[in-house]
C-alpha cells in the first residue's frame, strides 16, 4: 500500500519538497506547469507515442449547472530520462477535461493537463488525489486570493501571520 500521498503544483514542485516526501516513505503527485516545462514537454510525447501494456485509463462524468463535465485520465510509464531524474517518478498521467451544454449539446470547454507521480496506483485514484487536490484549491486558495488578494500581496513580514488571520476570517464567514 501507499504510506501517504502529497499532492502540489508549481510551488510543491521544488526539488527540496520532493525529495523530503520521499524521504519520509511518501508519494507525490506534481501538476506540470511551466516551471517544469521540460518534463511537460517529455509528458506530451510521451502521450504521442503509441500505446503500451502499462497504460491504464479511467473516465468520469459529472452534471454541474447545466453543464456536462467529462474527465479521461490515462497514465503513461515514466523514465527518469523523461523526468529531469524526479526521485523514484513512475508515471505520468494525462487528465483531458470536456465541459458540454446539457441542453445544446455544444463545447464549451477543452482542456489538457499533466501531472507526474511517484506513486504505483491505478488511473482512478490518481484520478481522485488529483481532483481532491483541486477541491482545497478551490475551496480556500481561490477564495483568498480573490476576497484578499493574497497572491499579489508581497508582504514578508509577518507573512504567516496574515495567512492566518485571512483564514481565520473565512472560516467565520462559512
Amino acid at each position: 500500500g501507499i504510506p501517504w500521498v502529497s499532492t502540489g503544483d508549481e510551488a510543491f514542485a521544488e526539488r527540496p519538497v520532493i525529495d523530503t516526501v520521499v524521504q519520509q516513505q511518501g508519494c507525490y503527485l506534481v501538476a506540470l506547469k511551466d516551471n517544469l516545462s521540460d518534463v511537460k514537454d517529455y509528458a506530451q510525447w510521451a502521450f504521442s507515442l503509441d500505446a503500451c501494456e502499462l497504460d491504464r485509463h479511467y473516465s468520469d462524468s459529472e452534471v454541474r449547472s447545466g453543464e456536462v463535465w467529462f474527465w479521461d485520465i490515462d497514465t503513461r510509464p515514466a523514465t527518469p530520462e523523461m523526468t529531469n531524474d524526479f526521485p523514484d517518478a513512475t508515471q505520468f498521467i494525462r487528465c483531458q477535461r470536456t465541459v458540454i451544454l446539457k441542453s445544446t449539446s455544444e463545447l464549451r470547454s477543452q482542456e489538457t493537463d499533466y501531472a507526474l507521480t511517484s506513486a504505483l496506483a491505478d488511473a482512478a485514484t490518481l484520478y481522485r488525489w488529483w481532483r481532491g487536490h483541486w477541491q482545497i484549491e478551490n475551496c480556500s486558495h481561490h477564495k483568498r486570493d480573490t476576497i484578499w488578494r493574497e497572491d499579489a500581496c508581497r508582504s514578508q513580514l509577518a507573512a504567516h501571520a496574515l495567512a492566518s488571520f485571512r483564514t481565520l476570517v473565512l472560516s467565520l464567514f462559512q
